[in-house]
């Protein structure tokens, strides 16, 4: 059975929350539309000289609504050379802010690839992808960023993203083999799996609870390429998920950890929604109940 009362909101349409009020408010809208948890994003609070304050703050506000705070998210790219330095630095930070929080799990993805390179003056010579460069940068990368969870008693629960450098099943099971660390870990968003044609039900299976420690509920539709032109997230339900295979495969692997809705139907947003990002929480939430009450009725009756 999944449980509905681990239901969070990715909480990214809500930026620069310069106070204790304004994230209250956020808080206070997700708790009265039902919502039991809420992950927040480091652009939901202003800049990062005061980013450990507010995530103090915002665990302790969402904490006393009612709300847990399953994760937390920071995008940054470790794949490229010229800025992967920084980005540890940055997201090393973070992950202490995070410990400090209580928030045990760093939700961040791995960057893309680097550009093309000609690796001859050959006129007829193919420019190429430098892949070695890049999976060693995000391999040291991503090396010190799993020590540094170790030593503060967090999770970083890298999602696949599509274009990517980790963007479906081999990819990330590369970068497990290559980081071989139990505080690195994975946030199962079916969408960006779903998009590679990778059988979700079986990457759960195969990742297990021992490394998905995070859960990602969106939708896809579409076949790798541009966002708009070759793919799009639409509405809960509305795109390619088996969702009754996708939580068959999370009660296999008895995963009892949040499920976070991520509302990135970003044209329905624009053009219907005015972004109104309570009403992009409201349907979600509602979409997302009625997915898990028809996979829990047909399990009563013996089916999926």
């Amino acid at each position: 059975m999944i449980d509905k009362n681990k239901l969070a909101f990715n909480a990214f349409w809500w930026e620069n929350l310069q106070s204790e009020d304004s994230i209250m408010e956020v808080v206070d809208i997700l708790a009265r539309l039902g919502y039991k948890g809420v992950e927040w994003k480091e652009t939901c609070f202003s800049t990062e000289e005061c980013i450990e304050k507010k995530l103090k703050s915002a665990v302790k506000i969402s904490n006393e609504a009612g709300l847990e705070v399953p994760a937390a998210v920071i995008l940054r790219s470790f794949s490229d050379p010229s800025s992967a330095q920084k980005s540890v630095e940055e997201v090393g930070r973070f992950i202490h802010y995070c410990a400090e929080a209580g928030i045990t799990k760093v939700n961040l993805p791995s960057g893309g690839p680097l550009p093309k390179q000609k690796i001859s003056d050959d006129w007829w010579a193919p420019a190429l992808y430098p892949a070695s460069k890049a999976w060693d940068t995000l391999q040291s990368s991503l090396e010190i960023l799993s020590s540094i969870a170790c030593d503060c008693g967090v999770f970083l629960v890298l999602e696949s993203v599509a274009g990517h450098l980790v963007h479906d099943y081999f990819t990330t099971s590369e970068l497990l083999r290559k980081v071989d660390s139990l505080n690195l870990c994975i946030t199962m968003d079916p969408s960006h799996y779903q998009l590679y044609s990778n059988d979700v039900p079986w990457v759960i299976r195969q990742f297990g609870k021992e490394k998905i420690k995070h859960v990602h509920l969106k939708d896809v539709i579409g076949r790798p390429g541009e966002i708009g032109e070759d793919f799009i997230f639409p509405l809960l339900g509305e795109g390619a998920i088996d969702w009754n295979g996708f939580f068959g495969a999370l009660d296999e692997i008895e995963y009892e950890g949040y499920l976070s809705v991520e509302f990135e139907s970003w044209k329905y947003m624009n053009d219907i929604l005015n972004n109104n990002a309570i009403e992009a929480a409201r349907i979600s939430l509602q979409a997302a109940n009625a997915l898990i009450d028809r996979y829990n009725s047909k399990l009563n009756r013996g089916g999926c």
